[in-house]
């Protein structure tokens, strides 16, 4: 068996290189990454000593170069895309020309291909703003540039379900330690804020809700679904709905002299929720740390403490 990775360098990229090192995954692997976050960190120290994998430079839009590589390659794992906090709103012609053209360029060398099963990572705040959670039947209202990119991409992969193996996963907001750790992702961001500056500035009310994953449980359900006898389709992935102010608290139970500034409290802010345990980690079942250890290990991470006068 062979695995295209695109966008394999990455924060997600780097725990599913993890995983499949540390299952002893036979199959050939080829990592495509444009490495356009300039984030070098999966290159230092990571061996991946058990994998036959190597790296190739290259952009999704450069449909000749994907279908070079994709030669006797089974499995396309689509991971690459322009990234950002889910309900920033900015630069629309870069999330369109990455996420939902550089997807379209990607299934056109798919189409031309014998690729057997693509899974691709998409983000569950396609849902939009809702009250209420949400599963996999809900219909798709994506509020913000970012978000629609991501529902256009998914859309692509429509063009090759009669062919092929088909999986869209809906990912919660991701969080955890790995050597190119996102540190935009407000878990991430909260927890180094609370580490060294001992303050978090939360935007409104902090009764926004956000699913999250921690990104080494994502990369166990990519790397499982390699091989896994699953009904393609769409699912959702996520391991708990917290508010912004859930995640305070537990980081404060870990800093107890932690302050949390809010600011635009009157603000509405854009919540969503999905319906948890999600029916995909029904038959994908991982080891499960409870949200404070998981916070304890970014803290262990750290290089130093904050020094007080």
């Amino acid at each position: 068996m062979s695995i295209l990775i695109t966008g394999g360098s990455g924060y997600i990229g780097e725990s599913l290189f993890s995983e499949l090192n540390r299952i002893n995954c036979d199959s050939r692997i080829i990592n495509y990454d444009n490495l356009s976050r300039k984030n070098y960190s999966f290159f230092i120290n990571n061996k991946f000593e058990s994998l036959n994998a190597k790296f190739e430079h290259g952009d999704l839009l450069d449909t000749k170069r994907l279908l070079e590589l994709m030669k006797n390659v089974d499995t396309v794992i689509h991971l690459a895309g322009l990234v950002t906090t889910p309900y920033a709103d900015h630069t629309p012609h870069l999330f369109e020309q990455n996420n939902h053209w550089g997807t379209s360029s990607l299934m056109t060398a798919i189409e031309r291909s014998n690729i057997k099963r693509v899974i691709f990572l998409s983000t569950a705040t396609v849902y939009g703003n809702l009250a209420h959670p949400v599963d996999e039947q809900a219909m798709p209202q994506p509020e913000t540039f970012y978000c629609v990119s991501k529902y256009q991409a998914e859309k692509q992969l429509q063009r090759i379900e009669e062919n092929c193996e088909v999986f869209i996963l809906r990912s919660g907001n991701v969080y955890g330690y790995n050597t190119s750790m996102r540190m935009d992702a407000f878990i991430n961001k909260f927890m180094f804020e609370a580490h060294y500056f001992n303050k978090i500035r939360i935007t409104g009310a902090g009764n926004q809700y956000r699913p999250v994953i921690h990104v080494d449980k994502l990369a166990f359900v990519l790397a499982a679904l390699v091989d896994e006898k699953i009904q393609p389709g769409t699912y959702n992935v996520a391991q708990h709905n917290f508010s912004i102010n859930d995640v305070a608290k537990a980081i404060q139970s870990i800093y107890p002299k932690l302050d949390m500034v809010y600011s635009s409290q009157n603000m509405p802010m854009r919540s969503l929720q999905i319906k948890v345990p999600c029916r995909l980690l029904d038959t994908i079942k991982f080891g499960e740390m409870s949200f404070e250890e998981e916070l304890q290990e970014i803290k262990k991470q750290f290089s130093f403490t904050r020094y007080s006068v």
